[in-house]
């Protein structure tokens, strides 16, 4: 049996929650006709550029280490309004009041999650009606500084040059209304093709009710196709309209460290038994991680024990 020299850290049991003081609604469809409706929340919205028709994106296909979050986000398409809801309710981010009408924060980030881009203990509650605009300590926890590169924009998002800086897998997005919108929403990058464009599955409202499907966010060679073009075209004012506000981008710059698997599943077993909110990092004296469990998040000095083993 391989012995560990590692060191203990141990935060444990006391209980917070955070909701957001917006509500944040589904998204608009890349593919959409105009017989379908967007949700009408009046909140700013995030911003991103249509590229003109000459211009050519650097063509990023989604790398290995987020090309799983395909195939996760793909779990949850639903065709109907019955079953986007049943999805809102199995994420469980609520006892109860999910619904297909505000799952996006908590969608964006159960793909995130799944994908091993945050943290696996990640609240999905965190994430409904999350507002940057007040929550930064969340967002602060959830996408720490080391791992993540955060990225805001304030110009309207028909004026950014997404062949300069184009979207990648595993972004996470928060856009802003602005003045010319009427909701805003939050949604993960979850692929690229090999002609650059972005795609999410996310949830849309429509004139049947509610969908969750896979929407391309925007053709490089065709600046008038794809959701975000359709979010700031009032021709589609009944879809619902975003970005004028500009947008918050956060990038992971590797997935998550999680640890050891078995030891993982080992404590984990212990504690979930236990109950109670953890926070636990274990290392060894060379500085690998072993075990991390929700370590980003700030704890008063008494409720922290080092344990050298």
């Amino acid at each position: 049996m391989k012995t560990h020299k590692f060191l203990f850290l141990a935060i444990s049991i006391f209980l917070s929650a955070c909701t957001a003081s917006e509500p944040v609604p589904p998204t608009a469809r890349a593919t959409m006709t105009a017989s379908e409706t967007e949700t009408k929340t009046p909140f700013p919205t995030a911003t991103q550029t249509p590229v003109s028709p000459t211009a050519t994106a650097t063509i990023t296909p989604t790398p290995a280490p987020f090309s799983a979050l395909e195939k996760i986000s793909l779990q949850y398409l639903a065709e109907f309004d019955s079953d986007a809801n049943t999805i809102a309710q199995n994420l469980g981010y609520l006892i109860n009041g999910a619904h297909a009408s505000n799952m996006c924060g908590p969608l964006a980030a159960t793909i995130l999650r799944e994908g091993g881009i945050i943290s696996p203990y990640t609240n999905l509650y965190d994430f409904w009606l999350l507002n940057p605009r007040t929550h930064q300590k969340i967002l602060n926890r959830v996408f720490p500084k080391n791992r993540f590169d955060l990225t805001e924009v304030r110009t309207t998002i028909l004026d950014y040059d997404f062949t300069e800086n184009p979207l990648k897998a595993g972004d996470f997005l928060y856009l802003y209304a602005g003045p010319n919108g009427n909701f805003e929403h939050m949604f993960t990058v979850t692929r690229v093709d090999e002609e650059g464009r972005p795609y999410t599955v996310t949830n849309l409202n429509t004139d049947k009710g509610y969908i969750i499907n896979e929407f391309m966010l925007y053709d490089p060679n065709a600046p008038q196709e794809g959701l975000i073009y359709r979010w700031n075209n009032r021709d589609y004012a009944d879809l619902g309209l975003t970005g004028s506000g500009g947008f918050d981008l956060w990038r992971p710059k590797d997935l998550w460290d999680a640890g050891d698997p078995a030891l993982t599943a080992s404590i984990n077993a212990v504690l979930d038994n236990a109950g109670g909110e953890w926070h636990i990092l274990i290392k060894e004296l060379e500085g690998k991680t072993l075990y991390a469990r929700d370590i980003h998040k700030i704890t008063h000095i008494a409720s922290i024990i080092k344990v050298p083993l």
